[in-house]
């Protein structure tokens, strides 16, 4: 289990999809928005053979100023597990 390296996380469970999704917001500088998106990619990437995994998203705005990681996972309890570890 690798934990969330990032501060701005959140979690949420939804009950149409019975998904739980973690959102990571991180605010980035445009010069180092592509090291930036990597990094994310990198640190998450291990958790992507743990159990329940259903996907792995990495989102970018436009001006390059924020990144978005979303995690989807089967269950709350195995993903809350996981990044709070």
């Amino acid at each position: 289990p690798v934990p969330s390296p990032f501060a701005a996380a959140t979690a949420s469970f939804n009950e149409d999809d019975g998904l739980a999704v973690w959102i990571d917001v991180v605010e980035t500088d445009p010069d180092r928005h592509a090291a930036v998106m990597d990094g994310l990619r990198a640190a998450y990437q291990p958790l992507t053979t743990e159990p329940g995994f259903v996907s792995l998203t990495v989102h970018a705005t436009a001006d390059g100023a924020k990144a978005v990681t979303v995690l989807q996972w089967e269950d709350e309890a195995e993903l809350l597990g996981l990044v709070e570890a």
